[in-house]
């Protein structure tokens, strides 16, 4: 739907406890729906670092 709709990125921050959450793991949300699109370009916005261990950041980051 996001190819034919002529949509060509989509990009999602990192906002727990809020309604804007999507997800609780951006970037397993940006995988899974990179499975679904051929065209469509995913990236992060915003990755909140203390919350993270930077090794596993970086090598999930690789993954997407």
């Amino acid at each position: 739907l996001a190819d034919a709709g002529g949509i060509y990125s989509y990009h999602v921050a990192q906002h727990h406890h809020s309604p804007l959450c999507l997800a609780p793991n951006q970037l397993v949300l940006l995988a899974a729906a990179a499975q679904r699109t051929k065209q469509l370009r995913f990236g992060p916005l915003v990755l909140v670092l203390p919350l993270h261990h930077p090794i596993r950041l970086l090598e999930e980051i690789c993954m997407v």
